[in-house]
């Protein structure tokens, strides 16, 4: 591979990493509120359903995680990875018009499937890189992952604010 593909095949897997993980940074705190509006207030039953709905996240990513990687290594890093951004897309619309504590649970089953790609993704920098490359790459990763939850956490913090002031300014 060239250098130059090298680096597109880098970048490729930046940006669905930034995505995977911006997605899971901005959700996990909102889930909680969320399904407690759908149960309208009751906290008990609320963090009961939160953890059931975080466990089975893990869960799917903890089955279909060496699927995945077995899926890639037949079929190629790239479908295997663009199948996943989909499955990630379709989960946040279906988390945006979920009417149900049950379209939540597949949506985050559906999030937990998709998410099993970051498996995949550092096999993909493993493919293109030499022995220091890979280390590079996933240092990348790494630095990627912070810069991301930063990110995650300025728009939640933002998102409140405006929430809260009713897209008031109060700094003046």
């Amino acid at each position: 591979m060239t250098t130059t593909g090298r680096r597109a095949g880098m970048a490729f897997i930046l940006v669905t990493l930034f995505l995977d993980i911006l997605g899971i940074g901005i959700i996990v705190p909102v889930l909680p509120h969320l399904v407690t509006d759908m149960l309208e207030g009751d906290a008990s039953r609320a963090a009961f359903y939160y953890g059931a709905i975080a466990a089975s996240f893990a869960l799917m990513q903890f089955i279909f995680a060496p699927l995945l990687g077995a899926l890639s290594d037949r079929l190629g890093r790239r479908p295997v990875l663009l199948v996943s951004l989909f499955g990630f897309g379709v989960n946040y619309v279906l988390l945006g018009i979920a009417p149900t504590i049950g379209w939540l649970f597949a949506a985050r089953i559906l999030c937990g499937i998709s998410g099993a790609s970051i498996t995949t993704a550092n096999a993909y920098i493993a493919d293109i890189s030499d022995a220091v490359g890979v280390q590079v790459g996933l240092i990348r990763v790494v630095g990627l992952r912070a810069v991301v939850d930063l990110v995650a956490h300025s728009v939640r913090v933002i998102v409140r604010r405006v929430r809260e002031n009713g897209g008031k300014r109060t700094d003046r």
